[in-house]
């Protein structure tokens, strides 16, 4: 019966370690891909800052042309 016990309780220490570990792995998956979102984000905005800041001269250029 003893071993019975340690063969199940090994066992279920086994499978809560691998599960323990499948989560870490999610876990720095999501990481990754949370940064990799914020990254993109940030260059985006910059690009549409950059893009609106040229439009904004040109529209003050065509005022003061016309």
């Amino acid at each position: 019966d003893d071993w019975e016990g340690n063969d199940d309780s090994s066992t279920h220490l086994e499978n809560l370690d691998l599960a323990k570990n499948e989560l870490e792995l999610k876990y720095k998956e999501r990481q990754e891909q949370i940064e990799l979102l914020t990254k993109s984000l940030t260059s985006s905005s910059r690009i549409v800052r950059w893009f609106s800041s040229v439009v904004a001269v040109i529209k003050q250029i065509i005022k003061l042309n016309t």
